[in-house]
């Protein structure tokens, strides 16, 4: 890519994208990845050589599905976006979805699976992450205070994105803590 086709919303895009450093290392990695699959510079690949890619990668290497995702962004955003290849010289077909549904736990999991712990410590955050509905990255940067009692909220700073939000405390947690 040259200098005015950069990841980070340079002039091609006309409107400033910002990516996270992990997804421009993702996307990288995929022109990598397609690159070394054909020898071949990725402006000189057509679009069947992509979609024959796509398709190697979904049948043959059996990654998952979020990883396949990526490469198909990446590629989007490559063909489209800066080397501004129309739609009917350039087309990925919509993907599919993986077909897999998360598993519910039913109440009496949920109660095994925090009681489990022996520490009560371990109790009270995994109470607290579930009923929160955390992510692991938001959990472990949880301070005393971040709660506040009065309004039964719990100050998640850096969550997804970098942005601080605001979730419900349960009284159960808030017990707990």
């Amino acid at each position: 890519m040259d200098a005015n086709s950069t990841l980070d919303g340079g002039p091609k895009f006309g409107v400033k994208r910002s990516f996270s450093p992990r997804t421009i290392a993702s996307y990288i990695h995929a022109y990598e990845a397609l690159a070394r699959y054909y020898w071949l510079a990725l402006e000189l690949l057509s679009c069947q050589q992509v979609q024959d890619f796509l398709d190697y990668l979904i049948t043959k290497t059996q990654l998952a599905w979020a990883t396949i995702n990526v490469y198909f962004s990446a590629y989007r955003l490559l063909y489209e976006k800066v080397l501004d290849r129309s739609e009917r010289e350039f087309f990925i077909p919509p993907r599919g979805r993986s077909g897999k549904q998360p598993g519910i736990l039913s109440h009496e999991e949920v109660l095994r699976l925090i009681n489990a712990p022996r520490q009560i410590k371990h109790r009270c955050l995994l109470h607290m992450v579930y009923g929160s509905g955390l992510r692991v990255s938001e959990a472990v940067s949880v301070q005393p205070h971040h709660i506040d009692r009065g309004r039964m909220m719990l100050r998640v700073e850096q969550g997804k994105g970098h942005k601080d939000r605001y979730t419900i405390l349960s009284k159960c947690s808030l017990m707990m803590l």
